[in-house]
C-alpha cells in the first residue's frame, strides 16, 4: 500500500476493501455525464463556443464524479497486520486519512449487517473499539464482515512471539477465501 510503512517483523495478514455496491450509482451517473454530451456533439457545435463550453462542462463534471467515486472506493481499505490494524480512508481526490492502532489495545470487536440489500449481499460494517483514549475504528461496506472480525479475534488471541514453549513464536496462517 502506498504511504504505509510496516515495522520490523510486521507482516500483512489481511486486507479488506469495501464493496463497490454503495458507489454504483455515482459511477454510473459519472459515466453517463461523461459520455452522453458527445452524442450531442454536432447539435452543440451549431451553438458555437457556448455549445462547446456546455459539452466540456458536462463531460468534466461527469469525469470528476467518476474519478471521485472510484478513488474513494479504491483508496479506503482496512489492513490487518500481525501487530496492528491500519485504516486508510480516502475522503476526496486529495484527502486521505490513515489511522493506526495496536492489536493489544483492542477492547471489543462487533459487526453489523442491516438493510435488505446489504443482508442479501452480506455487506456490513465492523466496529473495533480500543481501551484508553484511542477512538474506535469503523470499517463500512465490508463483504462478509464476520470474516474480518474472526481474523482480528484470532490475531488478538494468538500467543506473542517468545511467549510459547519453543520460544520461537508462530506466524499467523489463515487462508481467506472471498465468497
Amino acid at each position: 500500500m502506498k504511504g504505509i510503512k510496516l515495522n520490523e517483523r510486521e507482516e500483512v495478514v489481511h486486507t479488506e476493501r469495501g464493496a463497490v455496491y454503495p458507489f454504483v450509482i455515482r459511477i454510473v451517473a459519472g459515466g453517463i455525464l461523461t459520455i452522453v454530451p458527445f452524442f450531442f456533439f454536432f447539435p452543440l457545435l451549431a451553438f458555437g463556443g457556448a455549445g462547446m463550453m456546455l459539452l466540456f462542462i458536462v463531460a468534466g463534471v461527469g469525469a470528476y464524479v467518476l474519478l471521485r467515486a472510484s478513488s474513494k472506493w479504491k483508496g479506503s481499505v482496512c489492513i490487518v497486520t500481525n501487530q496492528r490494524i491500519i485504516q486508510t480512508r480516502q475522503k476526496g481526490l486529495l484527502d486521505r486519512q490513515v489511522t493506526y492502532a495496536s492489536l493489544k489495545n483492542i477492547n471489543d470487536i462487533a459487526y453489523r449487517i442491516s438493510g435488505l440489500g446489504k443482508s442479501i449481499l452480506r455487506i456490513g460494517e465492523v466496529r473495533v473499539t480500543f481501551s484508553g483514549v484511542i477512538p474506535s475504528m469503523l470499517f463500512a461496506n465490508i463483504k462478509h464482515p464476520e470474516t474480518l472480525r474472526d481474523i482480528i479475534v484470532e490475531l488478538q488471541s494468538m500467543p506473542k512471539k517468545g511467549s510459547g514453549s519453543t520460544g520461537k513464536g508462530e506466524s499467523f496462517k489463515r487462508v481467506h477465501v472471498d465468497v
